[in-house]
């Protein structure tokens, strides 16, 4: 029986993503990853696309950096802030977040999508490829700009 789009995402996540993101020393499950740091909340986040349907699944990833400091002023401000951000919100504070394929100079916005067990593994090492290359980059430079 093949697997529903739901399904292999899971799959994906569970058996290509998260075993790479631990190796990268990042926490986290599902598609939610932070990497440990005490001056910022460093996150790369899987985004299932509003309009999926039981039949296609897409997704996008977000990277995002976020000051401890200017969270823990944020909370004061803003109520509804919770213990922590995720990365797939924007909020109401100094914060540097972008989509994963979008650190690409010149790149435009991209939705992954798996239709069948073959794309798990060309749709991971596409996802970690970037990751190493892009989100990784990005993710020191940023840092650098917290310590200045």
């Amino acid at each position: 029986m093949q697997k529903t789009p739901q399904e292999l995402y899971r799959t994906l996540l569970n058996d290509y993503i998260s075993p790479a993101m631990r190796e990268r020393q990042f926490r986290g499950s599902a598609g939610k990853y932070s990497l440990p740091n005490d001056k910022a909340y460093i996150l790369i986040s899987f985004q299932k696309n509003r309009w999926n349907t039981k039949d296609d699944l897409e997704f996008t990833i977000n990277v995002s950096v976020i000051a401890k400091t200017e969270w823990m002023q944020a909370k004061q401000k803003y109520s509804f802030l919770g213990e922590a951000p995720t990365g797939n919100e924007h909020y109401p504070l100094d914060m540097w977040s972008r989509r994963l394929a979008m650190l690409q100079p010149g790149s435009g916005d991209k939705w992954w999508a798996v239709n069948n067990q073959d794309d798990l593994e060309s749709v991971s090492s596409d996802i970690i490829d970037r990751i190493d290359r892009d989100a990784l980059l990005a993710i020191e430079q940023q840092m650098a700009l917290l310590t200045q």
